[in-house]
């Protein structure tokens, strides 16, 4: 740049600014030359966005599979523990009245064999003492004997009887759990072959899953 008849030099920003123009104007006029004017997004092909949804519903169907398996394996370890929970009840109860309560019971005038905690052991008022609250199982509370917690002790159906007001004669007992992993059980027809035998031959059982978890008590299982 000439000034009263001297040159002076550009500034760098003015260069930069002039070389800025005229790159976005040839890009403008290349564009202009092979798309019309128009610039072009390119998008995602059909195959490609077939691939995308196939990987998310892979995964997605992983990460359910990990879930249930973990929810189940928390239901199993609860039913665990909650026939943990009552076996220490029991044992309990034993050492106050001398014997363990018996078992498939329900109320003095009903004749009908229940080994269901929640219909037997649960009606027997002394055990309130040592278990305010008799857990269910935690999914499949019902009427069949894989769906809820079972007590059987070596004496049943004769408690709370006007002859027999003690119902706390019992010397044996077995509680029994239905687990959702059904690949391993305690349960032996061999070494049992009343008590566990009868359950994993599918005694008023409501569908396929057998029990598979049971705790015995101090005195030892039943035959």
């Amino acid at each position: 740049m000439k000034k009263n008849g001297e040159f002076t030099p550009t500034p760098k920003s003015m260069l930069s600014s002039t070389l800025t123009v005229r790159v976005h104007e040839n890009n403008k006029e290349a564009n202009s030359r092979f798309f019309g004017g128009k610039v072009l997004v390119r998008g995602f092909t059909l195959i490609e966005l077939l691939v995308v949804i196939s990987i998310i519903g892979l995964l997605s169907s992983v990460v359910f599979a990990s879930l249930s398996t973990a929810r189940a394996k928390s239901r199993d370890a609860r039913r665990k523990s909650d026939i943990t929970q009552i076996s220490k009840a029991l044992e309990l109860y034993y050492d106050k009245y001398g014997g363990y309560p018996t078992s498939a019971c329900d109320v003095p005038s009903d004749t009908t064999l229940d080994y269901k905690i929640k219909n037997s052991l649960a009606a027997e008022p002394k055990m309130a003492q040592f278990l305010t609250t008799f857990p269910h199982d935690p999914i499949l509370p019902g009427n069949c004997y894989n769906t809820e917690y079972l007590y059987m002790s070596d004496d049943y159906n004769s408690c709370g009887s006007v002859s027999n007001p003690d119902n706390a004669i019992a010397t044996k007992y077995v509680l029994y759990a239905t687990l959702e992993d059904q690949s391993t059980s305690n349960l032996s027809a061999v070494n049992s072959p009343i008590y566990d035998a009868w359950l994993l031959g599918g005694a008023q059982a409501c569908g396929s899953p057998r029990p598979n978890f049971k705790v015995c008590s101090g005195g030892g299982c039943l035959p």
